[in-house]
């Protein structure tokens, strides 16, 4: 209300001082897509990293031998226009990874009412987009382009990277098959927030 307001005083206050002049205020409000961790912490075997500029979550599962491995990491998502999130993969040792999202929660009253609704996930074989559904990736593989894992509309109505009541909290399961007779493995999953599609 304040920005209003003096908005609103400068045409006035120009008049007042060149006689007859006039001023235009022009802004513009710049695409953001924002990652970071959720409260709800993740399990032991999860190491997250957090670049400074919330655009980037690198997510680390790693263990020893050839048995299968999931893990449900919880994130929040911020944003003043539509969306996508996508990943790079990085792995050793591990001949298969699934990864898919099971759910999504707004975080508090500035979270756009149709936030859910138009979360969007890859696309299966019968050309359904389901929450819930797997998307599974073969390693090694040519992963030198980024795996798209969801995309969606805008989120936040106000607030700011860290407002606690404008994020939407997707629940991601990442699920690891180690190779047989693996000793020490690794999965690295580097996030990205891009401003995508308008719906």
């Amino acid at each position: 209300m304040v920005v209003t307001a003096m908005i609103a005083l400068l045409p006035i206050m120009a008049r007042a001082q060149t006689g007859a002049g006039s001023v235009a205020v022009n802004a513009n409000v710049s695409e953001t897509v924002a990652l970071s961790t959720s409260p709800n912490s993740p399990p032991d075997n999860v190491r997250i990293e957090a670049l400074s500029d919330f655009r980037t979550l690198t997510l680390t599962l790693s263990g020893y031998g050839p048995d299968a491995m999931a893990a449900q990491v919880p994130i929040l998502i911020r944003s003043n226009t539509g969306y996508v999130v996508s990943a790079l993969v990085q792995s050793q040792a591990v001949n298969t990874a699934n990864f898919a999202v099971l759910g999504a929660r707004p975080t508090g009253r500035f979270v756009a009412l149709d936030a859910i609704e138009n979360l969007k996930v890859p696309r299966e074989p019968d050309g359904q987009s389901r929450i819930g559904a797997p998307h599974t990736v073969a390693l090694p593989s040519n992963l030198s382009s980024p795996l798209v894992l969801l995309r969606g509309s805008r989120i936040s109505l106000t607030g700011t990277l860290n407002s606690p009541d404008n994020a939407l909290e997707v629940n991601l399961l990442i699920t690891v098959k180690p190779d047989v007779g693996a000793g020490r493995w690794f999965l690295s999953l580097t996030l990205s927030g891009l401003a995508g599609d308008r719906f």
